[in-house]
């Protein structure tokens, strides 16, 4: 076992009574695309946070930094989302991103302090997509792609969604396009006023260096504002779980 996933299970060990107090949970049905959606409003908070899970990620790995937003007196909604979101189902996997993008939306319309949004690994996905079709004030990604279908092909954790895809003769070319509304540089228009923040590593063997960096060459084709940071060091889980534990996301934002 990699040290990044004993890490993420000595994390995922955090007992849920220690911060019951500080959330309001909602768990939903097994067939939908978000399984948990857990939310805290303070009435007089300047800025509300709306996370997005990566794939096969529960609620603890960000439960600290959740513990600080309300401490900082700020609002979030947090979106865990289902472990079938991403398959060999093509259309399936854009239904569900789809109903996503419907959920979180429906959220942003009801905010009127700042939004602040935010998707990890396989969460940018949707998190992508909400952001071209409602206005954030930030849209911050961890550990992003500039292709889901290139993403599912070559990554070592979706080996057999491949090994499927290939049995229904699928190939890459055929899978980007039936995945072309959901690709991540198909859906950075009206990002124009969005501050836009990325965090990735050189040492991610689950989304490659390369797939954060083309997508950050395609939004500055765009000129959009984007603060970019690298860890050097850290793999997929132990740079998300760096960023959500430090207080670098709340010193950028404020």
């Amino acid at each position: 076992m990699g040290f990044d996933k004993i890490i993420l299970k000595i994390l995922n060990l955090i007992r849920k009574k220690n911060y019951q107090n500080l959330e309001t949970s909602k768990k939903i049905s097994k067939e939908n695309a978000i399984k948990r959606k857990i939310s805290k409003r303070t009435p007089s908070s300047k800025k509300t946070y709306l996370i997005l899970s990566g794939w096969y990620e529960n609620k603890n790995p960000s439960i600290l930094f959740r513990k600080r937003i309300l401490k900082s007196g700020d609002s979030y909604i947090f979106y865990e989302l289902s472990k079938k979101i991403l398959s060999s189902r093509t259309e399936q996997v854009k239904e569900y991103m789809a109903e996503i993008r419907k959920e979180v939306i429906r959220d942003l319309k009801k905010i009127k302090n700042e939004k602040i949004l935010i998707g990890t690994s396989l969460g940018g996905i949707p998190t992508l997509m909400i952001a071209k079709k409602e206005i954030v004030d930030y849209l911050i990604l961890l550990m992003p792609s500039d292709s889901l279908a290139k993403g599912v092909w070559k990554s070592i954790r979706t080996r057999k969604i491949r090994k499927d895809l290939i049995k229904q003769k699928i190939s890459l070319k055929k899978l980007e396009k039936i995945w072309k509304e959901l690709e991540p540089k198909n859906n950075l228009k009206n990002l124009e006023n969005t501050k836009i923040i990325i965090f990735n590593s050189k040492s991610d063997l689950v989304i490659p260096y390369k797939r954060s960096q083309n997508l950050i060459k395609e939004m500055k084709k765009r000129n959009l504002k984007i603060l970019v940071f690298t860890n050097k060091e850290l793999g997929h889980y132990l740079t998300a779980i760096k960023i959500y534990m430090s207080k670098k996301i709340f010193k950028l934002v404020n």
